[in-house]
């Protein structure tokens, strides 16, 4: 009866140590699995923000040069362009927390609990 006991104490603890093993495991392989989802979202946002860029820039110097060619003077059709910018920027820099500040982080919060919430649904 005892050793009968003791068996079953030990397979009891065998079972316990298991499901703490594959509790490791399993909060391992979510992890790993949202750092490979942020990675990758990472990359693509900054490839997509790369071509942005680039169009942008060759976009704003197209329309310096045809602002240019409508005033007759060189350098003006860059500079309302650079100015436009620079007032785009002053907008962003006083507004930082109100307009990019708090969807950025109310995104990266959506995008962290996605998961959560379909394994709920």
């Amino acid at each position: 009866m005892l050793e009968e006991t003791k068996s079953k104490v030990e397979e009891l603890i065998e079972n316990v140590s298991d499901q703490i093993d594959n509790h490791i495991e399993l909060a391992t392989l979510k992890a790993s699995e949202k750092l490979v989802q942020g990675i990758s979202i990472v990359i693509s946002n900054l490839i997509i923000g790369i071509l942005l860029v680039l169009s942008f820039l060759f976009l704003s110097i197209a329309l310096a040069w045809y602002l240019s060619s409508l005033l007759e003077k060189p350098h003006i059709g860059f500079l309302i362009v650079g100015g436009f910018y620079l007032l785009l920027g002053l907008f962003f820099w006083v507004g930082k927390d109100k307009v990019l500040k708090q969807p950025l982080l109310n995104s990266i919060i959506k995008q962290l609990f996605k998961e959560r919430n379909e394994d709920e649904n």
